[in-house]
């Protein structure tokens, strides 16, 4: 795994487990958004809000 794809992990997990988000799920997400730059949707704070992180193209920054 390239270090970027690491801290990209890293970051997600974070993210997902702050908003209440179980562990495992929380892993999920965080491995899928390291390889493919979005979780997809998935409930967050107790199952009242859904909640999406999505890495931004440079097209998409403008």
């Amino acid at each position: 795994m390239s270090k970027s794809c690491v801290s990209d992990f890293r970051r997600a997990y974070h993210k997902v487990r702050s908003w209440e988000h179980p562990v495992v799920p929380s892993l999920y997400r965080a491995v899928r958004y390291a390889l493919l730059g979005d979780t997809g949707l998935f409930r967050t704070h107790g199952g009242w809000r859904i909640s999406r992180i999505r890495r931004m193209d440079e097209d998409e920054q403008q």
